[in-house]
């Protein structure tokens, strides 16, 4: 999985979680072994986005303004919340502080408290 294309990719135990690909050309969301470079799992046609590991779960933020919570698992790809948090056309990286999600889109700057 080379760099991401909007985003860096994140580890969590000997695992790659990741966008592959450019937004213009289908990005695809990846879980890569990092010690063998073998695809574990690809969500094709996901787009773009940014992606951080917090405590064994992985928070998605697409370039359409989604929010996705899902366990970084090597296994599968199996989303355990999504919500519609921003417009589209996300190029602000997000970040967490204390348990609080902080995301913008061109209009608007949100916080989401993840902490429940």
């Amino acid at each position: 999985m080379p760099p991401g294309h909007v985003a860096h990719v994140v580890h969590q135990r000997g695992f790659l979680y990741g966008f592959d690909g450019r937004q213009e050309q289908r990005c695809r969301l990846r879980c890569v072994e990092l010690a063998t470079g073998k695809v574990r799992w690809s969500e094709d046609r996901f787009g773009a986005g940014f992606i951080l590991v917090i405590g064994g779960r992985l928070l998605i933020l697409t370039e359409r303004g989604e929010l996705i919570v899902a366990p970084a698992s090597p296994e599968k790809f199996a989303p355990a919340a999504r919500a519609q948090i921003l417009g589209a056309n996300l190029r602000a990286h997000p970040a967490l502080a204390d348990g609080i999600f902080f995301a913008r889109d061109q209009g608007q700057m949100i916080a989401v408290d993840l902490r429940r």
